[in-house]
């Protein structure tokens, strides 16, 4: 009478070969999932910081201009003697207020990369504009959000309502 063959109680050098190699796989797909996730929130967190910006920059631009009574380049004029002085730099936008010589205020605003900044006035009638124009080069990518955005303000609106009942 032949003996059963007594059943073996581990695993094979090849199963357990096979299980590490799947394990490798698996979480090599998930390191990269994690690193891609990681580079989006980035983006995106950069993105919404702009557009913060940009959104406060507008707000600070239109004030500015509603108060002026001048403008000469980068420059905006408030009529009690103040200057609002608007400079680019390679990473962001200066806004300095300075009363004479002194600069009493200043803020920093985030840019979009490669972007053309500059001021433009326009008359329309007895009306001054002021324009604040942001022209990003497109250099074949469409995924930008901000392609000539332009901020546009009447200068010395305020002035007008200076004394004015409401």
């Amino acid at each position: 009478m032949s003996r059963p063959k007594p059943r073996r109680s581990g695993y094979a050098l090849i199963e357990v070969l096979v299980l590490i190699s799947l394990v490798t796989v698996m979480l090599g797909l998930c390191a990269g999932i994690i690193h891609l996730l990681l580079k989006l929130d980035r983006g995106g967190r950069a993105s919404s910081e702009l557009a913060a910006d940009l959104s406060r920059l507008a707000t600070d631009f239109r004030v500015d201009a509603h108060a002026a009574v001048s403008i000469e380049k980068m420059t905006l004029k408030l009529p009690d003697g103040r200057t609002v002085e608007y400079l680019v730099r390679p990473g962001d936008i200066v806004r300095t207020l300075r009363q004479g010589d002194k600069v009493k205020h200043y803020d920093l605003y985030r840019r979009p990369t490669n972007a053309d900044v500059r001021i433009e006035s326009s008359r329309d009638g007895a009306t001054t504009f002021a324009s604040l124009v942001i022209d990003r080069p497109l250099d074949g990518k469409e995924d930008s959000l901000y392609r000539d955005f332009r901020i546009e303000a009447e200068l010395g609106q305020d002035q007008r309502r200076i004394g004015v009942a409401r």
